[in-house]
């Protein structure tokens, strides 16, 4: 049984030595890149929080707001990692517009019990500014000659407090697209659907990026060694 053990190893470790195939050293080149980012984000209107409603049946409220639309450009930056995936970070300037409507004029009444008899009111746009952190994971299905397509998902976070039904927190999926054209700098397209505390919304993404190469080292499986013999 020894025996047989034995010469079980030893040509096993020939086969390994001859044919080490996928079990050696590889070095993979992608593309980071580095860009200027113009989003448009529209909300969807699908929770209740952020849906019309009557400010008759608001006691207490002075306004009625309902977010619309949002931009927001930025710096953006992709690097990847792995095999096949890559991680995006960006600081963005988001300007998001709301409608509300502003009480002008409010009577009240207060028996038996109190409840708003009758008021005016006044529909203005307004605009809510802050800025925000962006990160998300893709990972890379497709790259064919000078197109590339990756899918994940990520989110953003605001660093500045502007109210009420800005969404300080916000996750999503997305698709995004790197296109290269000769004698021109990559394009990025991304498509990405999301939800806040205040609603979903879906947004688009377009970067003007330049483009560098990472090189970097996947070891083995397994080492190895191997001897050469005098001719060889």
């Amino acid at each position: 049984m020894r025996k047989l053990l034995i010469l079980f190893f030893c040509v096993w470790t020939i086969h390994a030595t001859a044919n080490p195939g996928k079990r050696d050293t590889t070095f993979i080149k992608r593309p980071y890149y580095l860009g200027l980012t113009a989003g448009y984000t529209h909300f969807l209107h699908v929770l209740d929080n952020n849906s019309p409603s009557d400010i008759a049946y608001m006691p207490g409220w002075v306004r009625n707001q309902v977010f619309y639309s949002g931009i927001s450009p930025g710096l953006t930056f992709a690097f990847p990692f792995s095999k096949k995936m890559e991680c995006e970070v960006a600081m963005q300037w988001s300007t998001y517009f709301d409608k509300r409507n502003e009480i002008t004029d409010l009577v009240t009444d207060t028996a038996p019990f109190p409840h708003i008899v009758s008021y005016n009111s006044v529909r203005v746009w307004k605009a809510s500014h802050t800025w925000e952190l962006r990160t998300a994971f893709t990972y890379e299905f497709l790259r064919k000659n000078t197109v590339a397509l990756q899918a994940g998902a990520g989110g953003w976070l605001a660093v500045q407090d502007v109210g009420y039904g800005s969404g300080q927190v916000g996750l999503e999926g997305l698709v995004k697209c790197y296109v290269a054209p000769a004698h021109f700098p990559t394009m990025q397209f991304a498509l990405a659907c999301g939800i806040t505390h205040v609603d979903m919304y879906a947004s688009l993404r377009v970067s003007v990026m330049l483009q560098g190469t990472r090189t970097y080292r996947v070891k083995p499986d397994k080492y190895y060694v191997r001897t050469y013999e005098e001719g060889e």
